[in-house]
């Protein structure tokens, strides 16, 4: 026994790491629940503590080759309670604990050489008091816990450069000042908190690093300038600017340049203005790049004709890559030709509902104005110049069709924007006036004055609201659950099959390589396997409304797409024709065809155009939004957090897809002795097709 001490001894004398640090691990350890936690390989338990450990052996725990201390890595690891106050006793470059159920405040840290800092999907309460002191730090993931009283730190605006991830979305943060700020960190994600930046586009200065940037309901406000926006930050994939107060025209006539790599342009509800035509609004598209997979600027003050069906359709050829284009929820005019069947997209009608008539320098008309369906306002000085009137000629007869036009409109004003009430005042000579009416001005009521939008009729003096489509997306139907389960599984005992689920996100190289390496493989070789496990796909992505994508992953709205597609897939089909489909997908060893190659793929594997069209309406509806959430719910009950991430039957298998699995992920015939021994450990017997796998 004595030798054994001795060498214990001069291990501790050779470790750079303090005692201190060691208490504080052992710390960590009782306070977050260690005996419960998923992976604690030598990590020991109070009682084993009488005799020194090396921390540099315990499960995420990782050293230098002196025995220093370099990261703490205990994401998605079952840790529930709250983190110790010692961590500042590390001198670490990467701290995680993401995806756990941790709470409390975050501890002060160690910023000299922290590098990156995770700690996403917990139930903490602030940032650490420190963080301005963190000059090192380029990678920050704190989304999704909710910090709603503390302050975002103005240092990581101020400073945001040096980031190459910063991810704070949904965290209730707010900001105590009014400074301007220029977001410049390559992935600038800070959707969902309360910082009412002023992002004038001509107080920002150029970031040409920025690649995905989200200020996505932030309270924010300012004027922008497409084209200097597009110039100021050349290298932007994704622009999320939606649920905010911005005012500007996206719609510019101007040339925009946007980069070639645009992908996601989201400016929904907001405050945008235009007035778009058939023809600038094919010029505007023109200027597009095809990679483009999202464009919304819904529920603006964006008006103008409803654009046509075959529209469109044009402009969709151009764009063959959009999975999102959403025009709907602005103030377009509908014309008296209207029809539902030439124009998807809702409008609205100028509904005339009293005049007045004075005597001021000829013959004063004022007419009092309201839209029929609930949008926002129209842009008055914006339309005012496309809008003219004509009154009918009353002395003509009452069979007569005799318009006059007035030659032009005096003002056109705003009285109450929640009511969409509106004055429209034009001038005609007393001379027009009794040629029109005679001597009786008052026989001029609403039916006969007629509001034309280049040369379109759009008003109407009756409500024509329930024969108008007021809302131009049909609200889709979530599938029933018998077609929602449609599989082509093996018949037998299935409730005493395992479930092996991978947690994954499809663009991500973890998740690629964990389908092309392991899970397609080990289909092609064993088949038969299928008969005692069932294998599914579980997206990691966040749901979340607000986005085109109605979710959120750190590679963007593209990931999140493909995402939808690979659930909405296995709801449908086997896993053998998900195979051939993710093959294809994946066929160059990245997920660079996601969402783009999506069609093409399905189209090879799969010659049944119905199933297809399930399949691909499951994506772009609410049933795979629904399957967002409960993708989101499961991976935060079983705390999913890498991909990809492995579990059978709800326990976790293979955290981080290396050599803490208990079988070769680079070796199929590993994979297919594990799930059979862990068949025969479930029902106490060896299946038929194992028998030969496990001799």
């Amino acid at each position: 026994m004595a030798p054994i001490l001795l060498l214990l001894l001069f291990a501790v004398l050779d470790a750079i790491y303090t005692e201190e640090q060691l208490n504080c691990l052992y710390r960590l350890y009782d306070e977050t629940g260690g005996e419960n936690w998923y992976v604690k390989t030598h990590w020991p338990p109070p009682k084993l503590r009488v005799f020194p450990h090396d921390p540099c052996t315990f499960a995420g725990i990782t050293c230098s080759r002196k025995k220093d201390i370099e990261t703490i890595i205990l994401s998605g690891n079952n840790l529930v309670g709250s983190l110790p106050g010692c961590l500042h006793v590390f001198d670490v470059t990467d701290m995680e604990f993401s995806t756990n159920h941790l709470h409390g405040e975050f501890p002060r840290v160690n910023c000299s050489r922290l590098d990156t800092l995770y700690y996403k999907f917990n139930n903490f309460t602030s940032l650490p008091e420190n963080i301005c002191d963190c000059h090192s730090l380029q990678y920050l993931h704190v989304e999704y816990n909710d910090m709603t009283g503390h302050v975002f730190p103005s240092c990581l605006l101020e400073k945001s450069k040096q980031f190459g991830i910063l991810y704070a979305v949904n965290n209730n943060l707010y900001l105590d000042n009014e400074a301007k700020y220029s977001p410049a960190s390559t992935n600038f994600i800070v959707g969902g908190n309360d910082l009412h930046l002023d992002f004038s586009t001509a107080s920002l200065i150029a970031s040409s690093d920025t690649t995905m940037l989200d200020i996505s309901a932030t309270k924010s406000k300012g004027h922008i300038e497409f084209p200097e926006l597009f110039s100021k930050y050349p290298a932007v994939k994704e622009f999320n600017l939606q649920g905010n107060a911005f005012t500007g025209n996206p719609f510019t006539t101007e040339t925009l340049k946007p980069n070639h790599l645009l992908q996601v342009l989201d400016l929904d509800n907001n405050s945008f203005a235009s007035v778009i035509t058939s023809n600038t609004l094919l010029q505007y598209f023109n200027q597009y790049p095809a990679k483009m997979i999202s464009f919304r600027v819904s529920n603006n003050h964006i008006t103008g004709l409803p654009p046509t069906t075959k529209m469109l359709e044009t402009i969709r050829i151009r764009l063959p890559n959009l999975q999102v284009f959403d025009l709907g929820s602005n103030p377009f005019l509908c014309p008296s030709d209207y029809s539902v069947s030439e124009s998807s997209i809702g409008c609205t009608h100028i509904m005339i509902e009293k005049i007045s008539i004075a005597k001021d320098a000829g013959v004063r008309i004022t007419a009092y104005l309201s839209t029929d369906t609930v949008y926002k306002h129209l842009p008055v000085d914006l339309v005012a110049p496309h809008l003219s009137v004509s009154l009918l000629n009353v002395t003509a007869g009452a069979d007569a069709d005799d318009w006059f036009t007035v030659s032009s409109i005096d003002s056109l004003t705003l009285v109450d924007a929640n009511a969409n009430k509106y004055k429209l005042v034009f001038l005609i000579t007393e001379a027009d006036a009794a040629s029109l009416f005679g001597a009786n001005l008052q026989s001029l009521t609403p039916d006969k004055i007629r509001i034309f939008f280049d040369d379109k009729c759009v008003s109407t003096y009756e409500s024509l609201q329930e024969a108008t489509d007021t809302n131009n997306h049909t609200k889709e139907t979530v599938l029933q659950e018998s077609e929602r389960k449609h599989k082509n599984t093996s018949q037998g005992t299935t409730d005493l099959k395992i479930l092996v689920e991978f947690y994954g996100i499809s663009k991500c190289p973890g998740y690629i390589s964990t389908v092309a390496g392991l899970i397609n493989p080990f289909l092609r070789r064993y088949p038969e396997l299928l008969q005692i496990a069932d294998i599914k796909f579980v997206s990691q992505a966040d749901a979340e409304p607000r986005y085109s994508a109605r979710g959120i992953t750190m590679h963007g709205q593209a990931e999140v797409f493909g995402d939808r597609f690979l659930m909405c897939l296995q709801e449908y089909v086997d896993y053998f024709i998900f195979d051939d489909v993710t093959s294809c997908l994946y066929a160059d060893g990245s997920g660079s065809s996601i969402p783009y190659a999506i069609e093409a793929c399905l189209d090879q594997v799969i010659s049944d155009k119905g199933l297809q069209k399930k399949i691909m309406d499951c994506k772009d509806g609410e049933m795979a939004t629904s399957l967002f959430v409960e993708s989101k719910k499961r991976c935060r009950e079983l705390g999913a957090a890498f991909s990809c991430t492995i579990f059978a039957d709800s326990q976790l298998v293979c955290p981080y897809g290396d050599a803490t699995c208990p079988f070769d992920p680079d070796n199929v015939e590993s994979f297919a002795v594990y799930l059979c021994n862990l068949y025969r450990a479930k029902n106490s017997y060896i299946h038929e097709m194992c028998k030969s796998i496990l001799e």
